[in-house]
């Protein structure tokens, strides 16, 4: 959608700051149940970035595809965190032959980068859209909008898989109150591809070097997206 096209959906743009993370739903809401379909949201404060990610899942991939309906819906969507690996190490037919022949199959996104260290700011960014404020490997909790509640609020659904003995760090749905009953032992990854749910899961050895031939081809038969995200956080 061209510029031409936005401002014939709103001759007003509203242009918000946000304080509170809380408030960026409701306040959408109302802002598009009133008319006003396109919002501008300035990143001046600490909970912006929070606020977009509560807020771009519940309006812009439903305009975008009432837009395009031509567009491919996915079904399912697999994301395996791999840290302090560089791409190269990581896209390398030998050391990871699973992953290298994904991402040779599909499509191949590069710019996308660690904002933070050590790890777990990382890990909140990429859960909630903001480091909180973090930038340590402590116990924290918050109250604050994230990937699950938002894909909840859509009528999707969001499970973390973890190893056991997997430290919290890496585990950011621990630290929300409102995303830590999604979290599931790594043993009950379902062997039926089609129960899989929009899936958060962090690197394990078998993610790379086990038999890729099932997962592969479930992938091909359904739209399926994997994004294996390599994070050098050293």
């Amino acid at each position: 959608m061209d510029i031409s096209a936005i401002a014939a959906l709103a001759p007003v743009v509203p242009v918000l700051t946000i304080e509170r993370t809380a408030d960026a739903v409701p306040l959408a809401r109302a802002l598009v149940k009133g008319g006003l379909p396109v919002l501008e949201i300035t990143l001046r404060t600490e909970a912006a970035l929070a606020a977009l990610a509560a807020i771009v899942p519940l309006f812009v991939v439903q305009a975008a595809w009432a837009a395009s309906n031509d567009l491919p819906l996915i079904d399912h969507v697999v994301v395996v965190v791999l840290e302090n690996h560089s791409f190269d190490q990581i896209v390398d037919p030998h050391r990871a032959p699973f992953i290298h022949q994904l991402a040779t199959d599909g499509a191949l996104f590069v710019n996308a980068f660690a904002v933070s260290h050590p790890s777990q700011p990382n890990y909140f960014a990429l859960f909630s859209g903001s480091t909180q404020g973090i930038s340590d490997n402590e116990d924290h909790t918050f109250d604050e909008p994230t990937l699950a509640g938002a894909l909840t609020g859509a009528g999707k659904s969001f499970i973390g898989y973890v190893e056991t003995g997997s430290p919290r760090k890496h585990n950011p749905w621990e630290s929300f109150v409102n995303a830590r009953a999604t979290e599931r032992n790594f043993s009950e990854f379902p062997r039926d591809f089609t129960r899989l749910p929009t899936t958060l899961a962090p690197y394990s050895d078998r993610s790379s070097r086990s038999s890729s031939s099932g997962f592969t081809a479930w992938a091909r038969s359904t739209r399926a997206g994997t994004f294996f995200r390599a994070m050098n956080t050293r």
